[in-house]
């Protein structure tokens, strides 16, 4: 009785996991009348920050975008500036498919350039 109980939490947990090897995840974009929120999710898919905007989320500080696509996170938190590369595998946190995963070495990039450099490295 007792493994029936634990093997079906165990794998809710495993099925929950997005991003392996990044620090959070961003869902894309749900729409509420004219208001647009974007999710950002750790690795469980608890929701750790959201950005709520009628506006261009590019333009939000939070969001560093390269051709309308999400390539920084930063979090409000610590200010910690986050790569994030595009997800096409269909991930998701409920309801809300991952656009792109995102992680940081332990850097806090502090330029554009600085950025550029960290792009060659591969999301693992």
């Amino acid at each position: 009785m007792r493994t029936s109980i634990l093997l079906p939490s165990l794998l809710a947990t495993f099925a929950s996991a997005v991003c392996p090897g990044a620090n959070f995840a961003v869902g894309n974009v749900q729409t509420t009348g004219d208001t647009s929120t974007w999710n950002v999710y750790d690795s469980q898919c608890n929701v750790v920050e959201s950005l709520v905007t009628k506006e261009n989320p590019c333009t939000s500080g939070m969001f560093g975008c390269v051709g309308g696509t999400f390539r920084q996170y930063t979090n409000s938190a610590s200010k910690l500036i986050y790569d994030c590369r595009k997800v096409y595998d269909g991930q998701a946190c409920g309801a809300n498919t991952i656009d792109v995963c995102c992680r940081n070495d332990g850097k806090k990039f502090t330029t554009i350039v600085d950025f550029k450099r960290a792009e060659a490295t591969p999301v693992a």
